[in-house]
């Protein structure tokens, strides 16, 4: 279904989701490949490649990308700007398989009446107020 989303053409994902329905797996330790195998089944089924599985990170990626692309755009974001100003980077965090990091920059503009204290906690605060929204609609 998400890869549908994505355009893949359904026979694509019908061959893709037999493909990952009959895989079979082994475990390889230092000690070898097993004998033993274990696959999906209707009592139990697995869900996804498989931790360490080469194709893992592939099917994570469309999935991380999927769920990013669904959160509302005024969400706050992580956002990096040059020093010029003139290159501008906004990012929701990064992932790689099932190792996700989230993020925000503060929105705070400082404000000249207040002492440098008074911003920074303004500043932190604004922070924890963008990271709280970020994993309320990430959640």
């Amino acid at each position: 279904m998400l890869l549908a989303k994505l355009g893949l053409p359904a026979t694509a994902t019908a061959c893709l989701g037999a493909l990952w329905d009959g895989a079979i797996r082994l475990i390889k330790t230092v000690y070898g490949i097993s004998d033993i195998t274990y696959s999906s089944s209707d009592m139990f089924p697995l869900y996804g490649p498989g931790q360490e599985s080469t194709c893992g990170p592939l099917f994570w990626l469309l999935c991380y990308w999927i769920i990013v692309s669904s959160l509302d755009p005024s969400i706050p974001v992580l956002t990096f700007s040059s020093a010029l100003c003139d290159i501008v980077v906004e990012i929701t965090g990064v992932s790689f398989v099932y190792d996700t990091s989230l993020g925000v920059t503060s929105t705070y503009e400082h404000d000249p009446a207040l002492t440098l204290e008074e911003n920074t906690v303004n500043d932190v605060n604004q922070v924890v107020t963008n990271l709280h929204q970020l994993a309320q609609h990430w959640e």
